[in-house]
């Protein structure tokens, strides 16, 4: 999350993923949910990483590492769904969603990421995000079999106070990252994400 207010065009960004996703994500990630560069002191209390950053410690900063090449991370990212008033200065988009998704990208290309699982905030990012539909992918549906997705195939997501919602407008989504994964990782994801919604993905 940015830590500059006057970049962020809405007053909150905090919604927090359901408990039963988020036991999903430490059951497919090598080794569980280590890291998690978009949260809160709260909303780790759900998610219980190993460290995690804060809007105000702002992972998306040039100088910010998420792992090291001696220990790199696996990585829950439920990234702030929100728009900017203008570019971000660094990752030159409005989108907090993709800023997040580049810094990624970048961070497993350093050598300091070992997987990730992306919270694909909005259908809508789907042909947005540079080779995110390469990826295993698990897309939320009406079938999907989890108190967490409603029938209309979207997260309820809960909010500051603890309250599930009624779900956001958009289909969800999950992402397994990276690209190059071994059959056993992808058969973990599709036999932990399959309840959630559709997985697949142009190689998989």
């Amino acid at each position: 999350m940015v830590a500059n207010k006057e970049y962020l065009d809405v007053t909150t960004v905090e919604w927090y993923t359901p408990s039963d996703i988020l036991d999903a994500a430490r059951s497919v990630l090598t080794n569980g949910i280590e890291f998690d560069p978009a949260s809160s002191v709260v909303a780790n209390e759900r998610v219980q990483a190993l460290s995690f950053l804060t809007e105000k410690e702002d992972a998306l900063r040039e100088d910010i590492q998420w792992g090291t090449k001696e220990n790199p991370v696996s990585v829950w990212l439920n990234p702030p769904s929100i728009a900017l008033k203008r570019n971000h200065p660094v990752w030159k988009t409005r989108s907090l969603a993709k800023a997040f998704w580049l810094k990624l990208i970048q961070e497993y290309k350093a050598g300091r990421v070992l997987d990730a699982i992306y919270l694909v905030v909005s259908s809508n990012h789907l042909h947005t995000l540079p080779t995110l539909l390469e990826r295993p992918i698990c897309i939320t549906t009406s079938e999907a079999d989890s108190d967490s997705v409603n029938n209309m195939g979207r997260i309820k997501f809960i909010d500051a106070q603890g309250v599930m919602q009624s779900a956001p407008k958009q289909a969800n989504g999950f992402v397994l990252f990276p690209a190059v994964l071994t059959a056993g990782e992808v058969c973990s994801f599709r036999k932990h994400f399959s309840k959630f919604g559709k997985v697949g993905s142009l190689k998989y």
